[in-house]
C-alpha cells in the first residue's frame, strides 16, 4: 500500500462513530504527532459521526452507484470488500466496517459529474463564462 509521500495526500480525514470510545476519539491527535515525526505536512480533519450506519452508507452509495461513477483499484478485488459490498443489505446482520469507512471517503470527496457541452443558444448571446454547457443526467435506472 502507498505511504502518505508517494500519495501526496495533504489531508486526512479520522474520526469515530457516537459510541465507539476504544480508539477513536485518539487518533485523530495519534496520527498528527506520527505524520509530525514523519516530517509529512497534512492535515487531519477530525470527524465524528452520530447518524445510524445503514444511512451513511445508503447516502454515500446511492447516487454514486446510479451515475456509474464508483471505480475501485484492481487490487480492491483481492480484498473482502468486494464480497462485503455483494453482500450487505440495510437492517442485516453482515460485515459493514469497509462499506462505512469508503462511504465516509465518498462523503468528504463528493463524485464530479462530467459536464457536457451543447450549444443552446447563439454563441454571441452566451456572455456568462460556462453558460454553453449542460450537465445531462440519466435518469433511466432502477434504484
Amino acid at each position: 500500500m502507498p505511504a502518505g509521500r508517494e500519495l501526496r495526500a495533504r489531508a486526512v480525514s479520522a474520526g469515530d462513530h457516537a459510541g465507539d470510545q476504544r480508539i477513536g476519539r485518539f487518533l485523530p491527535s495519534l496520527l498528527r504527532r506520527e505524520l509530525q515525526l514523519a516530517g509529512m505536512r497534512c492535515a487531519v480533519w477530525e470527524k465524528v459521526s452520530t447518524r445510524n450506519k445503514e444511512l451513511r452508507i445508503l447516502d454515500a452509495f446511492d447516487a454514486v452507484l446510479a451515475a456509474g461513477r464508483l471505480a475501485a483499484h484492481r487490487s480492491v478485488w483481492d480484498t473482502p470488500f468486494v464480497e462485503e459490498m455483494r453482500e450487505w443489505r440495510p437492517g442485516g446482520r453482515g460485515r459493514d466496517d469497509g462499506l462505512d469507512a469508503v462511504a465516509g471517503c465518498l462523503a468528504d470527496e463528493p463524485v464530479r459529474l462530467p459536464r457536457v457541452e451543447t450549444a443552446i443558444c447563439n454563441p454571441q448571446q452566451i456572455w456568462r463564462p460556462g453558460a454553453g454547457s449542460l450537465l445531462r443526467v440519466d435518469d433511466a435506472f432502477d434504484p
